[in-house]
């Protein structure tokens, strides 16, 4: 099974231009890295923009490129003390880089590039060498096979029209701002991400927020997908609800009790959504209508004003309409959906009681592999427990057990990861090592370069009291030889190749010394960033 990027692009339902071009010549294990690399801070000097960014990107997934139109990207425009200078944050729309300098003078914004955002290191038969990763502007260019890429331009100088609210838009928009590899002789080499045709207008767009001293209470969000825990609060005959659009959980809208029915202004802001099919970009709750023409086509109703939904105070319910769909957009006017539900309803679900969770059922194991640094495991999570009610997905976790022993995910081998963790929130998704979809699918590429058995174990805390459920051996090979109740450790000793003692904390492959109760050493090979 292929790795998967950010290449899940179900639930898209308005057309996407999608198109897919030559095979970019970048190894993958250097997007790898840069997908691993968060962006550095930046300290804000003199005026701060927060920017929503249309453009047309082109993303590298699995060595080839998706040509899609971005809305609503996050960008962010963060001006020196004296107003002559800028920095731009996150400079390209679906890959997390430095930022980059510019100037502003005579309402114009001039990035001279290329400009150095990330470094990568690549172990070509065993000689590291170490690139770097730049911004830089390119140009279409007809290769001649009939395809076409994109290659560094001759003039290496972008400009953006600067409006006095702090609007963007690009010079010329036809050049792309794109990433790429300074390979020395052989120039700046594309490696499939970038965006053209750019425009950034501010966001002046504020969140909902719960009234302070209104209590919210649990309610289970029912659709065709599986079931999920949102919040609904009452303050008088305004209604919260929080987490309806699962991609930004945190997310509040905001609506009026009347006669039985809530009546929501539709497009209302929630935040910004990082899922599966949406990298970093601005989201709304847009609702409207859904049908189908006679060709068996879906047909979308108008983004109205607000929506309805029907109230039952004896059952504490919410009914959406049979023909309405719920979805998250990118904008809060057009139908710009990252993701649907149909045949909604928010049903009480009260309060929650510790309960056993179910065992985690394996989809598709695949070994480590030296070659790409990862393994594979493929499974879904159950979302009801021992008593059949749908479980607070915030407080359901999963193990990874390796030979044994809790396995701690770490930032030096996860960097994604804030802090060392061994409990894995249930809807972690970082678009590189963890992805949590629908129905309680996950998928979870570890990177253990040595192990005997590899198994799971769902981990569920209510007040404290924390159930678990069986472990699940994942790898078939070491079924005979997996041993989950070993003695504990009590002490653990690193080494280099060569054999001298070091801290656990240095970079490379170390050798694990580890000493048991009852007296049983083991040592393992590990991998450390």
């Amino acid at each position: 099974m292929n790795r998967i990027f950010t290449t899940f692009f179900a639930g898209l339902v308005m057309p996407v231009a999608v198109a897919f071009a030559a095979e970019v010549s970048v190894p993958q294990r250097v997007v790898s890295q840069l997908r691993d690399m968060a962006p550095a801070a930046v300290e804000a000097e003199g005026e701060t923009i927060d920017l929503s960014r249309n453009c047309h990107s082109y993303v590298n997934v699995g060595g080839f490129v998706v040509s899609q139109s971005n809305y609503g990207s996050v960008a962010q425009l963060v001006k020196s003390a004296d107003g002559t200078g800028c920095t731009l944050v996150y400079p390209v729309a679906e890959l997390s880089t430095r930022p980059i300098a510019g100037t502003i003078s005579d309402e114009k914004i001039t990035f001279v590039l290329p400009q150095v955002v990330n470094q990568v290191t690549i172990d070509d038969e065993g000689t590291p060498e170490t690139y770097d990763i730049v911004i830089a502007a390119f140009t279409e260019k007809e290769l001649e096979d009939g395809y076409t890429s994109w290659l560094a331009a001759d003039n290496q100088t972008v400009a953006f029209d600067l409006a006095a609210d702090g609007a963007m838009t690009a010079e010329n928009s036809t050049v792309m701002l794109g990433v790429g590899m300074d390979m020395g002789d052989l120039g700046i080499q594309w490696i499939g991400f970038g965006d053209t045709d750019i425009t950034m207008t501010p966001m002046t767009a504020e969140p909902v927020s719960l009234p302070a001293g209104v209590t919210p209470e649990n309610y289970v969000v029912r659709s065709f997908d599986s079931p999920y825990i949102a919040h609904v609060g009452f303050d008088g005959d305004d209604v919260y609800v929080q987490g309806l659009v699962q991609g930004v959980p945190e997310g509040w809208i905001k609506g009026k009790l009347s006669d039985g029915k809530v009546t929501f202004a539709n497009g209302q802001y929630l935040g910004v959504a990082h899922t599966i099919s949406t990298f970093r970009n601005y989201a709304y709750c847009i609702v409207t209508t859904k049908d189908y023409d006679d060709d068996f086509n879906e047909v979308f109703g108008p983004v109205e004003p607000t929506f309805e939904v029907a109230y039952d105070p004896e059952a504490k319910s919410m009914t959406f309409p049979t023909n309405q769909i719920v979805g998250m957009s990118l904008d809060p006017e057009e139908l710009y959906l990252r993701s649907v539900m149909e045949f909604v309803s928010l049903e009480y679900r009260g309060n929650f009681e510790p309960t056993t969770p179910p065992d985690p059922v394996i989809e598709y194991f695949g070994a480590y592999d030296p070659e790409t640094g990862y393994g594979e495991i493929d499974f879904t999570m159950p979302d009801a427990g021992a008593d059949g009610k749908v479980l607070d997905f915030s407080n359901y976790y999963y193990n990874l057990i390796v030979d044994g022993e809790l396995y701690e995910i770490t930032p030096a081998v996860y960097p994604s990861v804030a802090a060392p963790m061994t409990d894995i929130p249930y809807t972690f998704s970082d678009n590189n090592d963890f992805y949590s979809y629908s129905e309680g699918y996950h998928i979870f590429y570890f990177r253990v370069p040595e192990y005997r058995t590899i198994a799971l174990q769902a981990v569920y805390t209510i007040d404290g009291v924390t159930n678990r459920s069986a472990v699940v051996l994942a790898n078939e090979a070491g079924v005979e030889d997996a041993v989950i109740d070993l003695a504990p450790v009590v002490n653990e000793e690193y080494f280099d190749l060569s054999g001298r003692a070091v801290s656990p904390r240095s970079a490379g492959i170390l050798i694990r010394r580890v000493t048991r109760a009852d007296g049983s050493v083991e040592t393992f090979k590990t991998v450390a960033r």
